[in-house]
């Protein structure tokens, strides 16, 4: 499962204070945090902050994301992080526990 954030505020907030997750950077300058989940039951869940704004979205079993060395018109995919891949049952726990950090 991959989390996708997007937002400027909290892509500012995840590259001061990255967490120990597997992450790529997005062609559009984003990132996508991967973790394994052995009971996938997200398949894409729009990120919401507490102010409304959307920061990002879910993306696990019957989504799909781009993995590096892909490009697309936006830019090149690449690895930005390699670290281990988080592995949970409780995926709606661990993207709020993620997100609380940001």
């Amino acid at each position: 499962m991959v989390i996708d954030i997007d937002d400027e505020e909290a892509l500012r907030l995840l590259s001061a204070n990255p967490p120990e997750i597997l992450t790529s950077r997005t062609g559009g300058g984003g990132y996508h945090l991967w973790f394994r989940c052995d009971s996938p039951e997200l398949t894409r869940t729009f990120l919401i902050n507490s102010e409304g704004r959307h920061i990002g979205e879910v993306r696990g079993d019957g989504a799909y994301v781009v993995v590096p060395p892909s490009a697309t018109p936006a830019g090149a995919y690449t690895w930005h992080r390699r670290a281990p891949i988080p592995v949970t049952n409780d995926p709606q726990g661990f993207v709020a526990r993620l997100l609380a950090q940001l």
